[in-house]
């Protein structure tokens, strides 16, 4: 080994890009679909895959009318969510198999991270929505959302 040293340098360089290479990778962007919503139908990003849920609407400038975000999850559970990252407020519902309400929280702050809030009833989505659109469009729980098939 005439030169242990420059391996050792060698071997850092290549982990060091390696880590920072999965690091910087793209994320594939969500598909867009629609739900109808009382008869509004609205724009929705369809976060699947557990990167995309963690991320959520994090980091973004704001949230157009009529448009949302849809956490698909694999089965009914507590599914919380918090506003890491936020710039605005968001209505979020929580909703079962069938794409029935089983609770929301409306008007949800930035100003309220860490704190994460969880439905009171197992739900398989949640929706995330403009700030009052709920009490703006008179949205309860127990109504019923028409979801885009799987």
């Amino acid at each position: 080994m005439r030169h242990p040293i420059r391996l050792v340098v060698l071997a850092a360089i290549v982990g060091v890009v390696s880590i920072i290479a999965v690091w910087i990778r793209p994320v594939a962007l969500p598909e867009a679909s629609t739900v109808s919503i009382g008869g509004t139908t609205i724009t929705v990003t369809l976060a699947t895959s557990p990167t995309q849920r963690e991320r959520g609407l994090s980091g973004r400038a704001r949230l157009e009318p009529n448009n949302g975000m849809l956490f698909v999850f694999d089965a009914e559970g507590s599914h919380g969510i918090w506003m890491k990252d936020m710039n605005f407020a968001i209505d979020v519902l929580w909703l079962d198999n069938t794409g029935t309400i089983v609770d929301i929280a409306e008007n949800v702050s930035p100003a309220t991270f860490p704190m994460v809030f969880k439905p009171n009833t197992p739900a398989r989505f949640v929706l995330e929505l403009p700030a009052l659109f709920a009490q703006n469009h008179s949205v309860k729980v127990g109504a019923s959302i028409l979801l885009p098939k799987e």
